[in-house]
């Protein structure tokens, strides 16, 4: 990507600044963050100029009585992951590019989360946000508390929409506490049907459960350590930390916007497993896949690639037109350049 089409405004002044001059040139503009996850989550993006977040990449506070904290939107997971280790505080997500990308990026995607069946999808730890919207007007959505009924969730409809309706400025997080003990374990497929729906499915279900290739060992994390399973093999955290980047680094290979096989999810809920095996986290039901192979063979574009349990999403929704007119009435919606007609 050419770096001369990249806006990396520093504030909202800036970023209002840059949208204007846009309109004057009779350019498209499109948000974005570092642009990591372009190419799963939108790669017919093509505008003329991309507004980037990344230069407004701020903690603006951390709240750890309350467990939220509101950051801007350039800031990376990894950035807040490591000021929020004092606190024993984290983010409820488990996704790939804590390092390479944005917590806009993140939320806007949407991209997949490794703890969806603990937390709910990323959309579900952001509180609120402020936006900037197509004609340069700044709104507030959402609430600044865990618990709110402040009515209709605006929040809810910018996150997911790839940028299209808003740009995004600061964002309201909600945060979980980490876990105190956590524990590593491998489990072979029969200790895994006997934990699942045997006679061990008493026990607590685990913080994480994945599996590198069908024919491997699922890794199962715990909040700490399980009640005692037969033949469950300890492993050191730092074996689990390895397998887990591992985990997200082929996650991060996805097509984005995929919808889960749900005749694998209902094999795997119901019948038990078969010759299906869960790569990435079933839990989550975000991923499924029935080829063999370290995940670097795994690539979507491969000739692998039917192995994927993923039914790429593409369609738009058909209210984008409409919404993004009701966002900034008058005005040539995010994507679209000033002279054109229709939706993006």
């Amino acid at each position: 990507m050419n770096p001369t089409k990249v806006l990396q405004p520093q504030t909202a002044a800036q970023a209002r600044q840059s949208l204007q001059h846009c309109r004057e040139q009779g350019w498209s503009v499109l948000p974005r963050g570092n642009g990591s996850r372009l190419q799963r989550h939108f790669p017919s993006a093509a505008p003329d100029r991309w507004l980037s977040s990344t230069s407004m990449n701020r903690i603006l506070r951390i709240q750890a009585e309350d467990q939220i904290c509101e950051v801007e939107a350039g800031c990376s997971p990894a950035t807040l992951s490591a000021a929020l280790e004092p606190y024993d505080l984290e983010l409820g997500t488990c996704s790939p590019g804590a390092e390479t990308g944005t917590l806009g990026g993140l939320f806007m995607a949407p991209d997949h989360s490794m703890l969806h069946h603990l937390w709910g999808p990323p959309r579900d730890q952001v509180l609120g946000g402020r936006w900037m919207m197509a004609d340069g007007c700044e709104i507030q959505s959402g609430s600044q508390v865990v618990k709110s009924v402040a009515g209709y969730d605006l929040t809810r409809l910018f996150l997911g929409s790839r940028g299209r309706l808003a740009f995004c400025l600061n964002l309201i997080l909600r945060l979980r506490p980490v876990p105190r003990n956590p524990t590593w374990a491998r489990l072979d497929r029969e200790q895994l049907s006997s934990w699942l729906w045997g006679e061990h499915r008493h026990l607590a279900p685990p913080r994480l459960l994945f599996s590198l290739s069908p024919h491997e060992q699922a890794w199962v994390q715990w909040e700490a350590e399980p009640a005692p399973l037969l033949g469950v093999r300890i492993v050191d955290p730092e074996e689990g930390r390895s397998a887990l980047a591992r985990a997200l680094e082929t996650l991060g290979q996805a097509p984005g916007r995929a919808s889960f096989d749900q005749s694998i999810r209902t094999s795997w809920l119901q019948s038990g497993p078969d010759e299906s095996w869960p790569m990435i986290d079933w839990l989550s039901s975000t991923a499924a896949c029935t080829a063999p192979g370290p995940p670097s063979s795994l690539d979507p574009s491969s000739d692998q690639a039917s192995h994927w349990k993923f039914s790429p999403v593409t369609q738009d929704s058909p209210w984008l037109p409409a919404l993004a007119e009701a966002c900034a009435p008058g005005f040539p919606p995010f994507g679209q350049r000033p002279e054109t007609e229709g939706g993006s």
